[in-house]
């Protein structure tokens, strides 16, 4: 072990008893850093006792190497060992190992310091500011009253990289973020999973629910027109829209009037009873009338998938048009409360701020 290995060893345990949230890692370069800052005095001590650990070692193969090249025989003879070529180089590897410590640790040392040192990769997008300029001009005639109101120059050899500006700062906007979380609230207001029919219908009961506030919840939900066998089907659309087909089927009198689940959504996994009373804890808590307040957890992710995935569809290259459409449809539908994607990135990157007008 060399002289550094062995300050490191004697001080790691302290320092990261006094500095508990650093990592081993990040202690082990602060540490090394300690012993560059020791005097030739303070460093002389461990690299005599690095030498003697050497020796130590040293010795250690060296008397495990004799003994195992003898056998002793019953008669109390020593038998020699051959010893091949293979053994010998393994040998050669143990003793030189050691005269090549230092420069491990050089290595590794070396690894730390260009792992710290690592710049950051920067990407370079091709932008001319004299180009911009004269775009930019062109667009003047359009008078910009409002700070949040747009105007698109043009893209930037990108398919997702349009140049954009409104009255105090020019931007980057990736329109294929906008379109996702446009088709997201699309998809969030409007789309009804489809219920496909189960084998065996489920009846929903007290038990089933662990309370009976939700079942009366569901008797009071707008059915159907009643049917020729007298059972109607739950029409409300915060229930239809989640993929849930429940039918009232009544009884002799209405206390024995009963509720069954006759279809649901089969496009997501583990989708049942659980989700059914997470819809209604959200009409019953947050008084929620829209379908949009009320998706189960796992309707909203599948979703969100959705919307990715048809995102994705659009072609590579939009035209100027279809850009413009979409930022007047999210103008329209965000104002100013979305700014990002559903994976929370956002639609527009500062590039810089505009002087004002003088």
């Amino acid at each position: 072990m060399s002289a550094s290995a062995l300050f490191v060893q004697d001080h790691r345990v302290q320092f990261l008893t006094e500095n508990s949230k650093t990592s081993l890692e990040d202690a082990t370069v602060q540490i090394e850093e300690m012993w560059k800052t020791l005097s030739e005095e303070e460093k002389l001590k461990y690299e005599e006792r690095a030498a003697k650990d050497l020796e130590r070692y040293n010795r250690q193969i060296k008397r495990a190497i004799d003994e195992d090249s003898q056998i002793s025989l019953k008669d109390g003879r020593k038998k020699i060992k051959p010893t091949s070529s293979w053994n010998l180089a393994q040998k050669h590897k143990l003793k030189s190992s050691l005269s090549h410590q230092p420069k491990l640790d050089e290595l590794f040392q070396s690894q730390i310091e260009k792992k710290k040192n690592q710049s950051i990769k920067i990407v370079k997008i091709p932008f001319s500011m004299e180009n911009f300029k004269k775009k930019f001009e062109k667009y003047k005639k359009f008078e910009l009253e409002k700070e949040d109101e747009l105007c698109l120059i043009h893209n930037l050899k990108f398919p997702d990289a349009w140049l954009i500006t409104s009255k105090t700062e020019v931007m980057l906007l990736n329109p294929y973020r906008v379109e996702e979380a446009l088709l997201f609230k699309r998809l969030l207001e409007n789309h009804k999973l489809p219920a496909q029919p189960l084998e065996k219908p489920i009846i929903l009961t007290e038990s089933l629910f662990n309370g009976s506030h939700y079942l009366e919840l569901l008797y009071k939900m707008t059915a159907d027109d009643q049917g020729y066998s007298g059972s109607t089907y739950l029409s409300d659309p915060r229930l239809t829209a989640n993929g849930f087909k429940i039918k009232l089927i009544p009884g002799v009198s209405i206390a024995e009037n009963y509720l069954e689940i006759e279809g649901m959504a089969n496009c997501l996994p583990f989708y049942g009873v659980m989700d059914l009373k997470e819809i209604l804890n959200a009409i019953l808590n947050k008084n929620a009338k829209e379908v949009y307040e009320c998706r189960p957890r796992k309707v909203t992710s599948y979703l969100e998938g959705e919307a990715v995935r048809l995102s994705r569809q659009l072609p590579m290259y939009l035209s100027k048009e279809d850009v413009q459409d979409i930022i007047n449809r999210m103008k329209h539908q965000f104002g100013n409360e979305i700014k990002g994607c559903v994976h929370g990135r956002p639609f527009f990157h500062h590039l810089t701020h505009l002087p004002e007008a003088t």
